[in-house]
């Protein structure tokens, strides 16, 4: 997995900060004063496992929700109300680039290439351990579901 950070685009700068509950005052404001700052990070991988977490089609009624691991081991939890839509129960391709805010994890953008990946889903005992975690998040393998540790 490549990381890196740099400056935020005139173009991320006006993304929304969408997907907030209305009672995240706090969070809301955290991602506000975060984008001030003007600095993302970068996440680039390729993705050689997926899980599926929603058991509906996604938006509007879930937000699109993936564990994926990377070919370096490490493990990565997404959520996005409108990137990286599931299609036939396959994350959209091999090639990830996430761009999110360095301190809170918010997605600010993300694209992706290549050949679909055959996502798994998990089991329903599993699914409550991954309600916890941030928009864009590395998860440390102890905080993984035993189905998903590397």
């Amino acid at each position: 997995m490549r990381t890196s950070n740099r400056k935020l685009t005139d173009e991320e700068k006006r993304a929304p900060l969408s997907g907030f509950s209305i009672f995240s005052f706090r969070r809301r404001r955290e991602a506000r004063a975060e984008l001030e700052r003007g600095e993302v990070e970068e996440l680039e991988f390729r993705v050689s496992r997926a899980w599926n977490l929603i058991t509906c089609l996604g938006p509007p009624c879930c937000p699109n929700t993936w564990l994926l691991q990377a070919d370096s081991g490490e493990v990565v939890h997404v959520a996005s109300w409108t990137l990286l839509r599931a299609d036939e129960d396959c994350f959209p391709g091999t090639h990830l680039r996430v761009v999110r805010l360095p301190r809170t994890h918010r997605l600010v953008s993300a694209s992706v290439s290549g050949e679909p990946v055959r996502a798994d889903r998990l089991d329903e005992e599993d699914e409550y351990l991954v309600d916890n975690f941030r928009e864009c998040e590395i998860v440390a393998p102890a905080r993984l579901p035993p189905g998903c540790r590397p």
